[in-house]
């Protein structure tokens, strides 16, 4: 019997084995302010080059702090996307690190909790992030085939994508695999406030520069 198509059509495929030395793990961090509750796991890195490993964490802490900001008298927990997406060190590869980091924020007096998140990718060689315009040979012209490719891997009864013309803010929160790019949709509240998509490479490499699709790829 096969799964019903929303919750396979797109998703990301398991993660591949780690190449190199680094460790991905999960840090539990659990705070309280008078304003918030946090108690979440952080995703990190152990081993490694010591610059790109302290640039993935402090980034992936950076972002918590982000998540954390906007709501007073809240709480902020672990949460989990279609996919089972949940907060990981998604990418350990041979030029490259990645992970997502999924929130769960309720605050008082708002409507229902909502999910946030926050992505994390960095070249391992030089230990800098990798932004997805800066990887792409013509980012004007790349938003609407990445667009396309996006919305033809949702099933009919999954959500529509783009109400608008895509650009750079769509496509502000993925991460790279050797099978492809995962990126986290927003969407309504109601099919989850993200909706994770993974393109395969074989359907949207010739958009990326050479060389970093090599290192993306990895």
């Amino acid at each position: 019997m096969t799964a019903a198509p929303d919750q396979d059509a797109g998703c990301p495929l398991p993660a591949a084995p780690s190449a190199g030395s680094y460790s991905g793990i999960t840090v539990p961090v659990r705070e309280q302010t008078p304003s918030l509750t946090t108690d979440v796991v952080l995703p990190q890195l152990e081993g490694g080059d010591q610059a790109a490993r302290d640039r993935f964490n402090a980034a992936m802490r950076a972002s918590l702090a982000d998540l954390s900001g906007g709501a007073a008298n809240g709480a902020l927990h672990d949460a989990r996307l279609r996919c089972g997406e949940t907060s990981r060190v998604t990418r350990i590869g041979a030029h490259v690190v990645a992970g997502v980091l999924i929130t769960d924020h309720t605050w008082e007096g708002g409507p229902h909790p909502v999910n946030q998140i926050g992505t994390v990718v960095i070249d391992t060689g030089t230990a800098q992030p990798v932004m997805l315009p800066t990887v792409l040979r013509d980012p004007g012209q790349a938003w609407g085939a990445l667009a396309t490719t996006a919305q033809s891997l949702v099933p009919a009864d999954g959500p529509t994508l783009f109400t608008h013309a895509p650009g750079a803010d769509d496509f502000a929160d993925w991460v790279p695999a050797p099978e492809g790019l995962t990126v986290y949709f927003s969407v309504a509240h109601a099919r989850g406030d993200y909706y994770p998509v993974q393109l395969p490479w074989n359907r949207i490499r010739d958009l990326f520069d050479p060389a970093a699709f090599a290192m993306l790829s990895s």
